[in-house]
């Protein structure tokens, strides 16, 4: 009979362990999915304004070679 209680013990004491390992590995899955996601998220933001700025940069460039142009245009006509 005590062995039998004994091998009872030991069996819920296993089960309990492993239900304990098994609730932890899903906390640290989703942990894991949830970062995975905002970093994505982050990386997306970051890339939003770089390109803005490159289209910016593009923009103004052209600009100041437009301005140059009139400017040297109207030299010539003076």
């Amino acid at each position: 009979m005590e062995s039998e209680d004994v091998y009872q013990r030991q069996v819920l004491s296993i089960s309990c362990i492993i239900f304990g390992i098994v609730i932890v590995g899903m906390f640290c899955a989703a942990f894991y999915f949830k970062s995975k996601k905002q970093a994505k998220q982050i990386q997306e933001q970051l890339k939003v304004p770089q390109n803005g700025k490159t289209y910016s940069l593009k923009a103004s460039s052209t600009m100041a070679k437009s301005e140059n142009l009139v400017k040297s245009h109207v030299q010539l006509q003076n």
